[in-house]
C-alpha cells in the first residue's frame, strides 16, 4: 500500500497550495464588498446632507436669522458617526446677490478634502455660473474612513494604493 500513502501526501501538498489562495480570494471578495458598501454610504450621506439643509434651511431669512444650518450639520454628523465612526460632514450654501453674482452664505468651517489642500465643495466654483439659475445652492460633503480587515489587503490598500477612505459631494 505504498501508493495510497503517496497519494495522501500529494493531496496534502495540493491542499497546502490551494487553501491560502482560496482564503485570499474570499478575503478580497469581502473587502471589495465592504468598499462598495462604504462608497454607497458616503454618496447617500452627502446627498441626504444637502437635501436636509436645502429643505430645512434654504430660505435666506431662515439661514440668516436661525441656527438652522449648524443644527442640521450637527444632526447629520451625529447620524454619520453612528453609521461609521470618524465620518466628516460639511455643508456649503451659496446664494446670488442683487447683481446675480453668488456669495457664500455659510462661514467656511475649515474642512478639507482627503488631499488636505482643497476645501470641500470648491470644485464647483464660486460665481454666477454656479448658481445663476437658482436662488440658493447647497453642497453637501461627506467623508468616511476605510480600514481593511484582511491583513494582506490592509497593507496593499493602505500603503500601495493609498486608500484611506471615501468622499463625495452633492450639489442641489
Amino acid at each position: 500500500m505504498p501508493g495510497v500513502k503517496a497519494q495522501r501526501g500529494a493531496v496534502f501538498v495540493e491542499a497546502l497550495l490551494v487553501i491560502p489562495l482560496l482564503l485570499l480570494i474570499v478575503g478580497a471578495t469581502i473587502e471589495f464588498s465592504r468598499a462598495l458598501r462604504l462608497k454607497k454610504i458616503v454618496a447617500s450621506l452627502s446627498k441626504e446632507t444637502a437635501n436636509l439643509v436645502f429643505r430645512e434651511c434654504a430660505d435666506l431669512k431662515t439661514l440668516v436669522t436661525t441656527p438652522c444650518l449648524p443644527m442640521a450639520q450637527h444632526n447629520m454628523q451625529n447620524f454619520a458617526n453612528q453609521i461609521v465612526s470618524g465620518s466628516v460632514i460639511a455643508v456649503r450654501v451659496e446664494a446670488p446677490d442683487i447683481n446675480g453674482n453668488s456669495f457664500d452664505v455659510t462661514e467656511p468651517n475649515g474642512t478639507k478634502k482627503r488631499d488636505g489642500s482643497t476645501p470641500v465643495c470648491s470644485t464647483h466654483g464660486s460665481g454666477a455660473a454656479f448658481s445663476a439659475s437658482r436662488e440658493v445652492t447647497v453642497c453637501g460633503y461627506a467623508r468616511i474612513p476605510y480600514q481593511p480587515i484582511v491583513p494582506f489587503l490592509k497593507y496593499l490598500l493602505g500603503n500601495v494604493l493609498n486608500v484611506s477612505g471615501f468622499e463625495d459631494e452633492t450639489v442641489i
